[in-house]
């Protein structure tokens, strides 16, 4: 679930550290995880509550990780542009002659 303005997100294991660092570096929060819960301002919480919008970014590679599992979730104001074509595609792993997805070299991005 990505967080945006106003809606709360419930806190589990598995989301409350890239909960916290979004608190901490984008909502200017103070958070900390301490015994397995999730303080913001000093207080428990079960939810958390956004005053921005975010969005999950994510890459074409699995294992190159430049993306939301490496660095969180994005603010909305931190997007500066929006993808419109393919500049240039090519095969993993193939020699410098060879591998070119030519279908996609200048395609648009829908």
């Amino acid at each position: 679930i990505i967080p945006s303005k106003g809606k709360a997100i419930r806190v589990y294991p598995w989301n409350k550290t890239l909960l916290r660092n979004t608190l901490v570096l984008h909502e200017k929060k103070q958070a900390e995880i301490k015994n397995d819960t999730l303080y913001v301002e000093g207080k428990p919480v079960q939810h958390c509550h956004f005053t921005k919008d975010y969005y999950w970014v994510g890459a074409n590679n699995a294992i190159n990780l430049s993306d939301s599992r490496l660095f969180g979730f994005v603010p909305e104001d931190h997007i500066i542009g929006k993808a419109s074509i393919i500049w240039f595609s090519k095969e993993k792993g193939t020699g410098p002659f060879s591998g070119y997805r030519w279908g996609r070299i200048w395609k648009k991005v829908e």
